[in-house]
């Protein structure tokens, strides 16, 4: 989701603005990194990924838009993004936040660039249990990590790979 892409969303959901950062603290949805070092403009096409953002304004915005399109837009799963990944896995790891990938025949980006969301909860040693029993327990003991795949345009490339996992909680607006 690019910079301009979330200015409209912003625009259309003012709840969203980073004017509102104290009340979006105040109610969880944030930190205090939200949209730091980032002015949304709809004026300026601005293609630079969107950062600085938390679990929960990307699952606003995927709501936004699926009400907006009439299709349905939702962060993916772990393996959704995992399958995702590896049909781009010849593509380079992204050190940069600009994209010069021409190739639209898969997925751009998906390693380096910035972490990306998953709707996957973090639960300690859920590997073992399988997805489908660690959702059963996130259902149970609700928590506030999520998984996040794909490394950053400031990780060594070589130290991040498909299967590598970050957590992170549901309110950091990190890079």
């Amino acid at each position: 989701v690019s910079e301009y892409e979330y200015a409209v969303f912003v625009e259309e959901n003012p709840m969203w603005n980073k004017s509102n950062k104290s009340e979006l603290i105040k109610q969880g949805l944030v930190d205090d990194n939200y949209l730091n070092g980032i002015t949304l403009s709809t004026a300026v096409y601005s293609l630079k990924p969107i950062r600085n953002i938390s679990y929960y304004a990307a699952d606003a915005f995927c709501s936004w838009l699926s009400e907006k399109t009439g299709n349905t837009f939702a962060l993916p799963s772990e393996a959704e993004w995992t399958l995702a990944a590896y049909s781009s896995s010849a593509k380079p790891y992204t050190k940069g936040l600009i994209s010069t990938d021409a190739d639209m025949t898969s997925p751009q980006n998906m390693m380096g660039q910035l972490w990306e969301f998953t709707s996957t909860p973090y639960i300690p040693l859920m590997r073992i249990a399988g997805y489908e029993e660690a959702l059963k327990l996130a259902a149970l003991y609700p928590t506030e990590d999520i998984i996040i795949k794909g490394g950053s345009y400031i990780n060594d490339p070589s130290t991040v790979s498909v299967e590598s996992v970050g957590v992170t909680t549901k309110k950091s607006c990190s890079e």
